[in-house]
């Protein structure tokens, strides 16, 4: 059986992490600008896949009008310490650890996480939970999605593949490469997600779960 390239985004696509997220970064906010937190946790829901970095650097920089690099770098350590110990608990998205596991069997089949999470963070993680195993690699920030999808390219002599994501950078990025996308929508925080999956004419998906996987007709070869 010939193998196929999968791309999966981390909260929200593999990890029920979104809310958690979220929750730490109001949390944060809340101590740095209370007054900004609404306008702050609005952007972070818009833009997710972004890493934690740049959106601390929209906090300072453009909201508050303070470009110091060294408070962004703390804002990014408390979240780090906030936010690890939770994701480690965090459960699975319905139906996705089999999924996973399953395409994990095939041996050609090559398994990416793809995240705007911290790559050392994203690695302890799902070491933590026994389940890095499945993935060639585990990638987060600071680089960005199209950089590291790049990399994985040239490393392991590929060019295609399927992406699985629940955010706008999820949507370009998968154009970007002219992977087959699939948006999964039931954890995400994206409020008009179905405005941009409809542009993008992408399917889309509540879980993992074997009915709505039936709905995806590339993913009926699996």
């Amino acid at each position: 059986m010939k193998g196929n390239n999968y791309f999966f985004d981390c909260d929200g696509v593999v990890l029920d992490s979104n809310k958690i997220k979220t929750r730490v970064f109001t949390e944060i906010c809340d101590l740095i600008s209370k007054e900004m937190t609404a306008e702050f946790v609005k952007y972070h829901k818009k833009n997710g896949g972004i890493s934690r970095y740049k959106k601390f650097e929209y906090l300072y920089f453009e909201l508050l009008g303070v470009p110091d690099r060294k408070l962004v770098a703390e804002a990014s350590e408390k979240f780090h310490k906030l936010v690890v110990e939770a994701l480690i608990e965090a459960p699975f998205v319905a139906g996705v650890k089999a999924f996973i596991e399953q395409l994990s069997c095939n041996k050609d089949n090559n398994l990416f996480i793809v995240s705007g999470g911290d790559q050392s963070e994203l690695r302890h993680i799902f070491k933590m939970k026994g389940f890095d195993k499945h993935f060639r690699e585990i990638c987060g920030s600071p680089r960005d999605k199209i950089s590291i999808i790049k990399e994985i390219y040239e490393t392991y002599a590929i060019k295609d593949g399927v992406y699985f994501g629940d955010s706008i950078l999820d949507i370009e990025t998968a154009k970007y490469f002219n992977h087959k996308f699939c948006f999964v929508y039931g954890y995400s925080e994206l409020q008009d997600w179905k405005v941009h999956v409809a542009n993008n004419n992408s399917p889309a998906i509540r879980n993992f779960l074997k009915e709505e996987l039936l709905q995806v007709s590339f993913l009926q070869l699996i």
